[in-house]
């Protein structure tokens, strides 16, 4: 399952935070071969992991980390302002209390088994963004990535381009900047999609922030 690492929670997580840290690397440079500024050998954390910073880990059987994202809202130093904002050629970086950038969006396709598991964990990492960023306040967020997970997430979120895609030659591929809409419909629709897909959940028994006990009453209304 999903939870939401926060700053107010994050004393409880601190060895799992430590898990991501070291996914993320296999997953950034060993497998994706990325070539990351600043940071150590077989740790990803950049300047980026702050303070601040809220992330959403799925969890394994065993508590291993098998997918990961951070989240940053765009009024503070972010990578699309401060790293990436060439791919903005649309439009200007969203800079609001109510958008959000996710980054670091990872499944760590070597822990999971099979097809139906890194779907699983794509799908309540998506479930975890949408939550946080509603029980923030949110309305969008942002992000930068491959043009072919570009083309599966505007099937799940409302979005458009915040510029054309760039081609990285560091892994071969192309990459799209988007922001996307966040609302309680699509919030509904996660949930709902994800509970179709798990014999072993009912509607409630998807996991909640407590600040996300009102969207709960009007997700089920919508």
């Amino acid at each position: 399952m999903a939870e939401i690492v926060t700053p107010q929670n994050r004393f409880l997580y601190a060895a799992d935070l430590e898990k991501m840290y070291a996914m993320r690397y296999r997953v950034a440079v060993e497998d994706l071969g990325w070539s990351i500024p600043g940071i150590r050998p077989g740790y990803d954390r950049d300047s980026f992991d702050r303070d601040d910073t809220v992330y959403v880990l799925a969890f394994g059987e065993n508590r291993d980390v098998l997918g990961c994202c951070r989240i940053i809202e765009t009024t503070r130093p972010h990578m699309l302002s401060e790293v990436f904002l060439h791919y903005c050629d649309l439009q200007p970086v969203p800079r609001s209390k109510t958008v959000f950038e996710v980054s670091r969006y990872f499944v760590d396709t070597r822990a999971c088994s099979s097809k139906d598991l890194r779907t699983d964990v794509r799908q309540e990492l998506g479930l975890g963004i949408t939550e946080f960023i509603l029980s923030a306040g949110g309305t969008h967020m942002t992000w930068l990535t491959h043009q072919a997970l570009y083309n599966h997430t505007i099937s799940v979120y409302e979005s458009e381009p915040l510029g054309y895609p760039r081609d990285e030659p560091d892994d071969n591929a192309a990459y799209i900047a988007a922001i996307s809409k966040i609302d309680v419909h699509t919030w509904a629709r996660q949930r709902r999609n994800l509970v179709r897909k798990r014999d072993d959940l009912t509607f409630q028994a998807v996991p909640l922030t407590p600040a996300a006990s009102a969207l709960q009453r009007a997700g089920a209304a919508a």
